[in-house]
């Protein structure tokens, strides 16, 4: 499981976002559609992504309970199907920063 989540959080890389957002660009996508805009949801997600990998390399995610890893396994499955849905040319804006602020419990605490 943590294999997995280290897998796909490598993939969800800045250069990747910037793939995605050059896509948006290029195929006239409003990236301002979605619960909040392209650019804020990477932001979430850059700062989710250091979280995770710090918590992956420190050994500490082996910890939590199964069902919260596939839980979180699964929110970076969408984010990163999203994503490269984007990269490849897919009107994925509003699915993508949806999957990415899913991850978001409150203002205070943060799932993904």
């Amino acid at each position: 499981m943590i294999e997995r989540m280290w897998e796909i959080l490598t993939t969800l890389t800045e250069e990747s976002q910037q793939a995605a957002l050059s896509k948006c660009k290029e195929l006239s996508l409003d990236p301002n559609r979605g619960i909040v805009s392209l650019d804020e949801s990477f932001i979430n997600l850059n700062s989710a992504r250091s979280i995770l990998m710090d918590a992956i390399e420190k050994k500490k995610l082996i910890q939590l309970p199964i069902t919260v890893q596939k839980t979180l396994v699964s929110h970076l499955e969408a984010i990163s199907k999203y994503q490269a849905g984007l990269i490849a040319g897919t009107d994925e804006v509003v699915n993508l920063t949806s999957a990415i602020e899913q991850g978001k419990l409150g203002s205070e605490h943060s799932f993904l």
